[in-house]
Order: structure tokens, then C-alpha cells, then sequence
């Protein structure tokens, strides 16, 4: 059954976001922080209304009441590789990926945490389970892809600079020139 408070929120926040509208929606979810339904989707509409904080309360709310539900895991499991929890990130995406291991959403972003947390052997794993459950072969192979960290730049040891062509550019902002750290770069590319 839709939430008619919900819907109400939905169309304002279509019409007019803003700091009154935010602050009611906060106020409605403090005052339902209870209820055994409806969180994933009061989430969601956090999300769009970019009231971040609510929607991960409002996404671990709805795991307590359903800890099957695999919108919010999803959307939870994005909140905690945004907060650097990559362990939280990769045990829910684990969980839903137990259910259907090539589900390309979910495995897109198990590679990514994977990645992000040095974890290529598992990704690598995982992978296989999906390529085995049926997901097509080229997907496979662009997520491998993925899953692989971005090769380190050589070019300096591979062809090395003339003096002549060699440039520096400061390494950070705007330092004084006896102290700053300096990056070379070859200008004869």
C-alpha cells in the first residue's frame, strides 16, 4: 500500500526543494523511526532530496526490518563505499550476490569495492561464479577489466627526457620557489 505521506513528499520535492522542505522530511522521519515498513523507500527519496545521512539511517532501518531487502543492501552497500567501509560494502554485496551471482549492478559494484580494497583474487573469484551463473562473456570480460587497478604511467623510464625538453611544475599549490616540490615532465612528446 503506497505511503500517501510519502507521495506527498515526492511531488513537493519535484516543485520545491529547499531548507523548509528538507527539515520536514527529517522531522517525519524522526517521528517514524519505529515503523517496521516503508524505509527503503523513505531512502530513496532521501537520496533524491540529497539528504545523505537520513538515507543511510533510513537504509539500515529497513535491513532491520528486512534484512532480505535487496534495494536497500544495494544502496547501503554504495553508502558504505562512499564512507570508506569497503568491508561493510563487499560483506552486503556478497550477500546479495549469493541470491544471483551475475546480476550485473550488483557485480559492477563488488568489483569496484574489490578493487578499492586490494582484493583482485576475489574479484576475480566472483567473476567466475557469475560467468558460470550466466553472465555473458564480454560483460565478464569488460569487469575484469575493471577489476584490474590502472597500469602505473613509465613513461619517463620507458624513453627517457632530453634536458632540453624537461619541464617542472609545482606539486601543489603556490609554494615559495626555493622550498616547493616539483614535478618533472617531458615537454617533447
Amino acid at each position: 500500500m503506497p505511503d500517501p505521506l510519502l507521495a506527498a513528499f515526492r511531488d513537493r520535492l519535484r516543485a520545491d526543494a529547499g531548507p523548509a522542505l528538507w527539515a520536514e522530511i527529517e522531522q517525519t522521519l524522526t517521528d517514524r523511526l519505529d515503523a517496521r515498513a516503508g524505509h527503503t523507500d523513505w531512502g530513496l527519496l532521501c537520496e533524491d532530496a540529497g539528504l545523505i545521512n537520513l538515507a543511510f539511517r533510513e537504509f539500515q532501518l529497513a535491513l532491520r526490518d528486512d534484512p532480505g531487502d535487496p534495494v536497500a543492501a544495494f544502496r547501503l552497500a554504495h553508502h558504505y563505499r562512499e564512507r570508506g567501509d569497503t568491508a561493510r560494502a563487499a560483506a552486503l554485496l556478497e550477500r546479495l550476490l549469493a541470491a544471483d551471482p551475475a546480476r550485473p549492478d550488483w557485480l559492477a559494484l563488488y568489483v569496484e569495492v574489490l578493487r578499492d580494497d586490494d582484493a583482485e583474487p576475489r574479484a576475480r573469484a566472483a567473476l567466475d561464479r557469475a560467468v558460470q551463473a550466466g553472465l555473458a562473456p564480454d560483460r565478464a570480460a569488460a569487469l575484469r577489466r575493471a577489476a584490474s587497478p590502472p597500469p602505473t604511467p613509465t613513461a619517463s623510464a620507458s624513453r627517457p627526457c632530453s634536458p632540453a625538453a624537461r619541464t617542472s611544475t609545482p606539486a601543489s599549490g603556490p609554494a615559495p620557489a626555493a622550498t616547493a616540490a616539483t614535478l618533472d615532465f617531458c615537454s617533447d612528446t
